[in-house]
C-alpha cells in the first residue's frame, strides 16, 4: 500500500470522527455494542475497579486474560 494511500484513509477515518462527534453533540444516540465487545467492557471496567487489591503485575495479567476475545 502506497503513503498515498494511507493518508486518504487516515483523512477519511478522521473525518468519519468528526462526524460521529458532531452527531453526538447534536443529540443523535450512540448505536449500541456489539455483546463481545459489552462483556470485554463489563470485565475491563471491573478489573480497574479492583485495581487495589491486587499487585500491578497480577493486574496487567489479568487485563491481558480479559483482552483476549
Amino acid at each position: 500500500m502506497s503513503a498515498v494511500v494511507k493518508i486518504e484513509m487516515v483523512v477519511v477515518i478522521n473525518e468519519l470522527h468528526r462526524l460521529t462527534v458532531a452527531q453526538l453533540l447534536a443529540g443523535q444516540t450512540h448505536t449500541a455494542k456489539k455483546r463481545v465487545y459489552r462483556i470485554t467492557n463489563e470485565r475491563i471496567v471491573n478489573g480497574v475497579a479492583d485495581y487495589n487489591n491486587h499487585t500491578f503485575a497480577e493486574f496487567l495479567k489479568g487485563t491481558a486474560h480479559n483482552l483476549q476475545l
